[in-house]
Order: C-alpha cells, then structure tokens, then sequence
C-alpha cells in the first residue's frame, strides 16, 4: 500500500512486473493502455489517462503517472493485466491510500491537514514561528504582536493584562 497526497498528481516509479509463468521480473514489459486500468473508491475500473512507461528503457521498472482527477478518491486501486495472448506477465495491482484533505482516506495526516480547530499544520508553523522567533511589538504595552519571518505581517495578535497574561489572541497562518 502506498500513501499520496489526495488530489495532486503523481508518479510511483519502479514497480516490477514478474514474467509470466516464472518468478523473475519482466525484462522490457510490453505496456498497452487497456493493460493498466485504474479504480477509484471501488468504482468500475477504468483505464489510466498516461499509459506507463519502462525506466529506463529496455529495464525491469514500470512508471505510472497518476493525474490530480485520478488522485480524487480515498482508496485507489491500479491494476496490471497484461491482454496479450500468451501473457508477458503476471496480473497484480497496487493500492494507493490518500492523505491531507477532508475526502481523504486519511485526512489528519499531512502538511494540509487539520491539526487544531481549522488550522493545517502549515499555518501552525507559520504561527509558532513568529512566536518563537519573530519580531515581537508592543511589549510593554496593553496589544503586543508577533510578526511573521518576512517582518510584515502581524501572525499572532494579543490583548494583554496589566500582568502581562494574554487574555485576548488572534493568529493568521495564512
């Protein structure tokens, strides 16, 4: 099972195919586009939109290029059958689970994934950032702000008491 970010295109490089009736990779396979099919959260399998290809030419290596719509599922099942009579090669088939989005098999993992309220862990980077070494303002005083890596923009605002205890924040990771 492989892990992929939903909805973003990709490349899985250097799946085997063994040769038919042995247990030896396929030297060269012979790749049509009805021999690669692809089905998407159990959908009717379908073909791929790029036939793969051997890498590099004349090797044991296929590479399947998935495109962003092929990527649009949670569970995704590529399928290798060789259509040829005799058969160059044994039938097998990858799966591929999602991750970094609400419709993703696993939504919570991922640099765009939701770590806290509606924040992804990338704007939580952003804000921790600033905090952690960012120009600060207003010290001292009732409003005090964290500015972002770039010195413009304000990522953390906070109203503070006279003990200097944040009582009101506001953050922007965008």
């Amino acid at each position: 099972m492989l892990l992929r970010k939903y909805n973003t295109a990709t490349t899985i490089d250097g799946i085997p195919l063994i040769t038919r009736g042995a247990v030896d990779y396929k030297d060269n396979p012979t790749l049509a586009v009805a021999d690669i099919t692809i089905s998407l959260d159990s959908s009717a399998f379908t073909n791929i939109t790029t036939t793969p290809t051997v890498t590099p030419s004349g090797a044991t290596s296929v590479k399947v290029s998935l495109s962003n719509t092929e990527m649009l599922a949670k569970h995704i099942v590529v399928r290798f059958i060789d259509q040829t009579n005799p058969k160059e090669w044994e039938d097998s088939e990858i799966i591929i689970e999602t991750y970094g989005h609400a419709d993703s098999q696993h939504p919570d993992i991922g640099y765009d994934g939701i770590v806290e309220g509606t924040l992804t862990f990338k704007q939580m980077q952003r804000i921790m950032f600033a905090a952690l070494a960012g120009k600060s303002t207003g010290g001292g005083t009732s409003s005090v702000a964290f500015k972002d890596k770039a010195d413009i923009k304000n990522r953390i605002s906070a109203i503070v008491d006279a003990n200097g205890n944040r009582t009101i924040v506001t953050v922007d990771g965008d």
